[in-house]
């Protein structure tokens, strides 16, 4: 089954990449857009997701808290209605 990809496009079969002015939200998505993060893209840079440490449904869209390769932690909301990603690194 080929990946649910609205306004994005296909890195490899089941995988999509959101574009963010700044940083991108590269992510699985076999039956559902998104399913998991799997790295971060910063510029030039792809620094992949070491662990997903928390998923949640929120009124706006999906939530994700995750600890990247290089240790730094970042909360991630999916908001289904514009299709945008919002970054914001944590503590």
């Amino acid at each position: 089954m080929e990946p649910h990809c609205t306004s994005i496009w296909a890195i490899n079969p089941g995988q999509c990449v959101k574009t963010m002015p700044e940083v991108r939200v590269e992510c699985r998505s076999e039956y559902t857009y998104p399913q998991r993060p799997v790295a971060l893209w910063f510029d030039q840079n792809r620094v992949t997701v070491a662990e997903a440490e928390h998923e949640s449904l929120t009124p706006r869209g999906k939530l994700f808290r995750v600890r990247l390769e290089d240790g730094r932690r970042f909360e991630l909301l999916y908001e289904e209605l514009t299709d945008e990603w919002s970054v914001r690194e944590i503590a």
